[in-house]
């Protein structure tokens, strides 16, 4: 009978070391619930409005990078213009081509191609472009835009 008691105290012994051991690691289980909660806490009080600013300031980005777009848009139009007119200017005052032209001076008539080709010829009438003035501010160093007056 005493080999049953020893037995049944070591058997409560290890009972007791066990459920020890086990509050033991429900108390840390429990304070790393409470720091994930602080933390947490911490980040949605300190983080948060620091994204929230930093979101409002992005905003103001993607509009200057809107209008940038739009103006480097206008500025590819006006240059396609540009380019058109010349060829258009390019093929009105061709006039002829060179290789007539130097054997005609060779024949000592340049009076005729001058007045031929002044007979051609109208005053070529600047187009309305873009003004980058219109765009950006005139304070020096300044990165702000202005809206285009359209």
């Amino acid at each position: 009978m005493e080999n049953s008691v020893d037995s049944s105290k070591t058997w409560v012994t290890g009972l007791r070391d066990s459920v020890d051991e086990m509050l033991t690691r429900l108390d840390e289980f429990c304070g790393m619930l409470d720091m994930i909660r602080k933390d947490s806490s911490e980040i949605l009080d300190q983080h948060v409005p620091y994204i929230t600013m930093k979101t409002a300031e992005m905003k103001n980005v993607y509009a200057k990078i809107d209008k940038i777009e739009a103006f480097v848009q206008m500025v590819g139009t006006s240059a396609v213009f540009l380019e058109e007119e010349l060829l258009q200017a390019e093929k009105e005052h061709r006039g002829l081509p060179k290789t007539v032209r130097k054997i005609l001076q060779t024949f000592r008539a340049p009076a005729v191609l001058k007045k031929h080709e002044s007979a051609m010829r109208t005053p070529y009438e600047l187009p309305v472009l873009f003004r980058t003035e219109e765009f950006f501010t005139a304070e020096p160093g300044s990165a702000d835009m202005k809206k285009p007056n359209s």
